[in-house]
């Protein structure tokens, strides 16, 4: 689908879908010093809390370490009707900043 754009704490990485429900991410670098980063998605818009958390790890609303790459593959099942056509942006969010450290539309 493309690549994240980074803005700011080494963000990058390679988004795929895999099925049209299941997102993948490969090669994904972020430097982990946010208080609160957190994958987030949304169908219309751009970035901002308006989206949806994407969990990761799947059940987990912790926010993200950090990443060199080498963590292997983050998989996503998307929530609820939501494909991957339906998705207007990926990001990492921060929602106490309100700042999108990374994205992808």
């Amino acid at each position: 689908l493309g690549e994240f754009q980074p803005l700011s704490n080494g963000v990058a990485g390679e988004i795929h879908a895999e099925t049209d429900k299941i997102l993948v991410i490969k090669n994904f670098k972020y430097d982990g010093k946010a208080p609160d980063a957190y994958f987030y998605a949304g169908t219309s818009g751009n970035p901002s809390s308006d989206g949806f958390l994407l969990e990761y790890p799947p059940g987990s609303k912790e926010p993200l370490g950090a990443f060199d790459g080498s963590q292997g593959d983050i998989t996503f099942n998307l929530p609820g009707d939501i494909k991957v056509t339906d998705l207007a942006w990926i990001s990492i969010w921060s929602e106490d900043l309100a700042i999108d450290f990374g994205n992808m539309y």
